[in-house]
């Protein structure tokens, strides 16, 4: 009776301590960009093993992402559109276009004409 109790306080035991590991093994996510340098190195690595139409339209967005942000918000929406992405290449282009939104909401209220203007055509085809 002792022994049945002592392995069932083992097994108990071992597993709860296999719980406990893999909870703890979970792999920690990136932060997301604060930068628009941050957003375009985001993007070029999640998708560098990317197919090569897709590949190819990341590293377009990424060189957009710092000299036409209203270009590359649009075309974070389209890569975000793709069903075929990893979970880290959706969440590169969400947060890339959440830094985006950010950017442009933040140069609309100091009176940037064209951030408006690409807010209000984000906001069209929404």
């Amino acid at each position: 009776m002792l022994a049945k109790t002592i392995i069932h306080a083992v097994v108990c035991l071992v597993l709860c301590l296999t719980f406990s590991a893999m909870i703890g093994c979970k792999k920690s996510e990136a932060p997301a960009p604060a930068t628009p340098a941050e957003a375009q190195a985001a993007i070029q690595d999640a998708f560098k093993q990317a197919t090569p139409e897709l590949k190819a339209a990341a590293d377009e967005t990424a060189v957009a992402i710092e000299r036409e942000p209203a270009k590359a918000l649009g075309q974070l929406r389209g890569i975000s559109a793709n069903l075929d992405l990893t979970l880290e290449q959706r969440r590169a282009a969400e947060q890339s276009m959440f830094l985006l939104l950010k950017n442009l909401r933040d140069a609309a209220a100091k009176g940037d004409a064209n951030a408006e203007q690409a807010l209000e055509a984000y906001q069209a085809t929404k």
